[in-house]
C-alpha cells in the first residue's frame, strides 16, 4: 500500500482537519506517534479504498484482510527517528495485530546536505569573501594608510556571498585591515579540509566549524564557527566566530597535525603534560624539533629533554673531547674524542707498580653521565662534574688490567 501525502504537525497548531491526501477524500484517521524531533507528533488522513484494497500481514501468517469502509481503527504508525529526506518507510499497526510497512513522501521535511557538499557550500562562500577583498583590493590600489578601501565598492561585492548581517558587520569592521601591509591577519586561517565538524545542516541553515592552527606569527588556536543561510536559493555566509582553547578543546589529532604540515612533520614522541597531549615533532631535515599541545596547538619552542626519546636527548654535558688525568694513586690518562651529544669514543691507560691496564670503546651518553660495556662484560661508568670525570668499573673489567691495578678514579681534564 503506497500512500503519497502530507504530514500535519499538531505541534504548530496546524488544523488537523485538513485533507492530507492531494485529490482524494479522507475517510479514515491515524494517530501518528514519533521520538523523531524533527518530525514531533503529528496526523494523517488515509483513504479508506486505499487501506481496504490493502494486503496486510498479520504477525508471521499472510492473511488478506479487508478493512470495512464504514469502521474506525485504531492505527498506530511510527517513523524512524532520522527521514534524512522526505521519501521514507513508516509501520502501522491496525488494532495492535496487523503490520504494514509503507513507503510514504512527506513534506516539510527539510533535507541535509550531504556532508561534502556542505564542506564545498561554506568553502565557496569562504573562499570567495576573501577573494572579492583580494581582486578588488588589486583593482583600486587600496592600502590602509595611503589608499583605504572604499565600502561602497566592496559591498555590493560582498554581499553576493555574505549576508547583510556579516556583510554590514564583520567584514566591514575588518575592511581597512585588510589591506594594511603588516604582519596580522583578520580572517580566519582555517582549512576545512583538515576538519569540518556539521552541528546543524537544515534545508535553509548550516551550521559548521573548522579550527585555526596556532604559528607564532598570525594565528593564535582556535577554533571557528561558521554560520550560512540559505535565502531565495542561494547559501550566503551569515557569521564566524571564534572560541579559544580555553572554552573548547581544540582536540587535535596527529593525522589532522600532519595535514596542517603538509606532511613535513614528523611525529617522534607523545607525552602527557599535565594531563595535556603533547605531540613531539621533527622537521623534515631531522633538526629542528617542538611540541604541539593537542588541546590547542599552543607551540613549545624549547622542548624538555625528558620528553624526547633516547635518540634525540642532548647531553647535559659538553665539551668533553681532550684529556683527562687521574688525581690519584695511580699514573693514568682518559682521553675523550668524537663527542656528539649522544656519545663519545674514548681510551683509558693506566699504570702503577708495575701494572699496565688499557681499554678503549664507544660510551653512550645519559644526561650528566655514560656507560660502556664491552662482550666480557666490563662496564665502566663514567660520572660528569664540571671539569672532572669520575669512572667506575665493573669485576669484569680485571680483563683488561688483572688484578692489581684498576681504571677507577677522579680524572681532571688535562
Amino acid at each position: 500500500m503506497k500512500i503519497k501525502g502530507k504530514y500535519l504537525d499538531t505541534s504548530t497548531g496546524a488544523d488537523s482537519k485538513k485533507n492530507l491526501l492531494i485529490g482524494e477524500k479522507s475517510l479514515n484517521k491515524f494517530e501518528i506517534t514519533t521520538d523523531n524531533p524533527e518530525v514531533s507528533t503529528v496526523k494523517i488522513r488515509e483513504t479508506i479504498s486505499s487501506i481496504s484494497s490493502a494486503n496486510i500481514s498479520k504477525s508471521s501468517k499472510d492473511t488478506k484482510i479487508k478493512l470495512k469502509a464504514d469502521k474506525y481503527y485504531k492505527v498506530l504508525v511510527k517513523i524512524p527517528k532520522d527521514p534524512g529526506d522526505d521519501k521514507t518507510t513508516i509501520t502501522v499497526t491496525y488494532d495492535g495485530k496487523f503490520k504494514k510497512e509503507i513507503p510514504v513522501t512527506l513534506t516539510g521535511v527539510q533535507k541535509k546536505l550531504p556532508p561534502e557538499e556542505a564542506k564545498q557550500v561554506m568553502k565557496d562562500l569562504y573562499g570567495s569573501i576573501i577573494k572579492t577583498y583580494q581582486d578588488l583590493g588589486v583593482e583600486y590600489n587600496w592600502t590602509k594608510m595611503n589608499n583605504p578601501p572604499d565600502f561602497d565598492i566592496l559591498r555590493p561585492e560582498l554581499l553576493k556571498y555574505a549576508t547583510p548581517n556579516l556583510t554590514d558587520g564583520t567584514l566591514k569592521t575588518i575592511a581597512d585591515d585588510m589591506y594594511c601591509q603588516c604582519d596580522f591577519i583578520v580572517t580566519p586561517g582555517v582549512d576545512f579540509d583538515i576538519r569540518f565538524d556539521i552541528h546543524e545542516n537544515s534545508a535553509n541553515k548550516l551550521v559548521a566549524s573548522s579550527i585555526q592552527f596556532e604559528d607564532l606569527l598570525t594565528y593564535n588556536g582556535e577554533t571557528i564557527y561558521f554560520t550560512a543561510i540559505k535565502k531565495n536559493g542561494k547559501w550566503r555566509l551569515d557569521s564566524w566566530d571564534s572560541v579559544s582553547p580555553a572554552d573548547e578543546n581544540m582536540n587535535v589529532t596527529w593525522k589532522e597535525y600532519e595535514k596542517y604540515s603538509h606532511n613535513t612533520a614528523k611525529l617522534i614522541n607523545e607525552v602527557m603534560d599535565g594531563g595535556r597531549k603533547v605531540y613531539i615533532i621533527s622537521d623534515s631535515s631531522g633538526i629542528g624539533i617542538q611540541g604541539v599541545y593537542a588541546d590547542s596547538t599552543e607551540i613549545v619552542l624549547d622542548v624538555p629533554n625528558e620528553w624526547l626519546p633516547p635518540e634525540y636527548q642532548q647531553s647535559s654535558v659538553s665539551g668533553l673531547n681532550g684529556d683527562w688525568l687521574i688525581q690519584e694513586g695511580k699514573t693514568g690518562e682518559l682521553s675523550i674524542s668524537n663527542e656528539t651529544g649522544q656519545s663519545f669514543d674514548f681510551t683509558i691507560h693506566v699504570e702503577g707498580g708495575g701494572h699496565v691496564g688499557d681499554i678503549e670503546g664507544t660510551s653512550t651518553i645519559d644526561g650528566s653521565t655514560a656507560v660502556f660495556q664491552d662482550e666480557v662484560g666490563c662496564t665502566i661508568n663514567f660520572s660528569f662534574d664540571g671539569e672532572e670525570v669520575s669512572i667506575a668499573e665493573s669485576y669484569e673489567c680485571t680483563y683488561w688490567h688483572g688484578m692489581a691495578i684498576n681504571f677507577d678514579g677522579m680524572y681532571k681534564k688535562e
